[in-house]
């Protein structure tokens, strides 16, 4: 019995002592690396589990800023661009593309120099040598049409701040532009209205005077050749002045509109009738593109047929000297505008668009902008004012009028008309 006890207790210490040993480091050094392996294998994996989950957590919000830029820089309403050094293009939002015209991938191919305005050397080499601020240039449209911007432009610099490239941003300013042109040719118009109306009157009255004197001569002299021929050359000339003097009239005070519901097919038919002869005369093939059920349009039938017969007449005229084969070319479709009213909010308002292009000798594009002004013209004959008259008679029918032009390719008028 005795001894039994004594073996249990024994084996009792035993096991005392090993756990002793464990924890006061009585053990052998095999047992100790082995323990201590796989307390740091443990140790290891909790934290790498940790440091895993935070990562993809961190990952995610990451991902969810990128695309909350992303999403800012495609949906703002300006557009944005960004070039390499050399002006190659490396990145463009949707409103660029939307502004331009091109695909995506037909951007990211050009260079910046190919989509402003050639005429334009000092802002294409000011964009590459940022900054720029609310530059006023043109951008141009995959069709051809320049388009009026506000630029401003900005280093892009890398995470070593070493310079890399340029931000450009492209604010389009279409509607300012036009509103602007508008007001400076009004005033234009209006000053020279005056003046011209008061030289006018001055001049017609003299007229009257030597016409009538060279009628009697002329009666007086009846039977002497050479008298006659004199007398008959004062008054064509004569004549001619006063012709003259009647488009300063039409020019300074034009007459008031008043406007009817109107077939716009009709207008375009009657001076098509009108002019045939004469596009026969020079063979120009003459070809319309009328779109179904156009609206009416709400303009005075006379005006807008007065206008539509000096585009055809300017369009022959461009046509005359050319090699090539000829055309004149109608189209008409619809067309939402924006418009400004007077409290200055902005609202969309359908216009019927009339465009007439002929393939003649197009304009210089440095002449683009003088040739709805007064008395600019550049042809041998006439005073420059068909244009400026035309302009000033669609506006007070409340629509525009427009020009594109390329040289040696084609010339565009574009007539927008209100539909009420």
């Amino acid at each position: 019995m005795k001894q039994k006890l004594s073996e249990r207790l024994k084996k009792r210490r035993d096991l005392i002592n090993l756990i002793n040993s464990r924890y006061y480091n009585d053990v052998p050094e095999e047992s100790l690396k082995k323990d201590k392996l796989v307390l740091g294998q443990q140790n290891e994996a909790i934290i790498g589990q940790k440091s895993k989950t935070e990562l993809i957590q961190r990952n995610k919000q990451l991902e969810s800023v990128f695309n909350f830029h992303k999403a800012i820089i495609q949906h703002i309403n300006v557009g944005l661009i960004t070039l390499d050094l050399n002006g190659q293009i490396t990145f463009l939002n949707k409103s660029t593309v939307e502004l331009l015209g091109y695909s995506v991938t037909d951007l990211e191919e050009k260079n910046i120099r190919e989509i402003l305005d050639k005429n334009d050397e000092e802002n294409i080499r000011a964009i590459l040598d940022p900054p720029i601020r609310d530059k006023e240039t043109f951008v141009i449209h995959r069709s051809g049409e320049r388009i009026p911007v506000n630029l401003s432009s900005a280093s892009l610099i890398d995470e070593e701040n070493d310079h890399e490239g340029v931000i450009l941003i492209l604010n389009d300013i279409t509607e300012v532009y036009n509103l602007k042109k508008q007001m400076e040719r009004m005033d234009r118009l209006a000053m020279l209205g005056e003046l011209s109306t008061g030289i006018a009157h001055e001049i017609r009255n003299p007229l009257a005077g030597v016409k009538a004197n060279a009628q009697v001569l002329a009666d007086l002299h009846e039977g002497n050749v050479d008298i006659s021929d004199y007398t008959d050359r004062i008054v064509r000339e004569i004549d001619r002045a006063n012709k003259l003097l009647q488009e300063f009239f039409k020019f300074a005070k034009p007459s008031k509109p008043k406007p009817k519901y109107n077939d716009i097919e009709m207008i375009i038919d009657s001076v098509y009738l009108l002019l045939s002869p004469v596009l026969r005369k020079h063979s120009i093939r003459f070809k319309s593109n009328f779109s179904n059920l156009l609206p009416q349009v709400f303009v005075d039938a006379d005006q807008i047929e007065q206008v539509i017969l000096n585009l055809f007449l300017n369009a022959i005229d461009a046509m005359k000297a050319s090699d090539t084969e000829r055309f004149l070319t109608i189209e008409t479709d619809t067309v939402m505008k924006k418009q400004i009213d007077k409290s200055g909010k902005t609202y969309q308002k359908e216009m019927v668009r009339i465009k007439l292009t002929d393939n003649g000798s197009g304009i210089d594009p440095k002449l683009l902008d003088k040739i709805f002004n007064p008395f600019f013209t550049t042809k041998t004959e006439g005073v420059g004012l068909g244009l400026s008259i035309s302009s000033r008679l669609i506006e007070e029918n409340a629509g525009t009028l427009d020009v594109e032009s390329k040289v040696n390719d084609y010339t565009a008028f574009i007539l927008l008309l209100p539909t009420a």
